[in-house]
């Protein structure tokens, strides 16, 4: 050990003494004493009030993480650059992962829709197509009334 180290120890090594010992009081006296050293005291205290602010509507986490996610949608939105970059990663990342293994899919998706009976597959197609199946319903009647007037109409004036 050098001079300067022996000196810096007999400096300093009182000095956390005394942080340790003023450390200590203050953390007795604020009724955090106990066989869990401050640090463990401190991580419990900071995750239970953590918890207890995101589960309020209005607490000032929520609002921060909302005022930020905001704030990223809108510099996403505003930035065709970010944009583009994020539309690239993502199609990489389906052609690296989906891709591959797009025979398995198939395969998965064929024998679960397989196994479904014909009750089912209606109701499916229904949810997933049946906005577009109302208007296909809607046009084809529409269609079809011109048709028929037309053909009314011809008739009439020929015949």
């Amino acid at each position: 050990m050098t001079t300067l180290d022996r000196i810096a120890v007999a400096i300093f090594a009182p000095l956390e003494w005394r942080f340790r010992c003023l450390g200590a009081n203050c953390l007795s006296s604020a009724g955090i004493s106990g066989p869990r050293p401050p640090h463990a005291w401190l991580t419990a205290e900071t995750e239970t009030r953590l918890k207890v602010d995101w589960a309020a509507e209005d607490g000032a986490l929520t609002v921060v993480v909302t005022h930020c996610l905001a704030a990223v949608g809108q510099w996403i939105d505003g930035n065709d650059d970010v944009r583009g970059a994020i539309n690239r990663s993502a199609r990489q990342i389906v052609m690296n992962t989906v891709m591959p293994h797009r025979d398995e899919i198939g395969i998965y998706v064929s024998d679960v829709v397989g196994r479904w009976d014909d009750t089912t597959l209606v109701n499916r197609l229904e949810l997933t197509v049946g906005r577009d199946l109302q208007f296909i319903r809607i046009n084809g009647t529409v269609v079809g009334g011109i048709v028929g007037l037309i053909l009314f109409t011809l008739t009439r004036a020929l015949g």
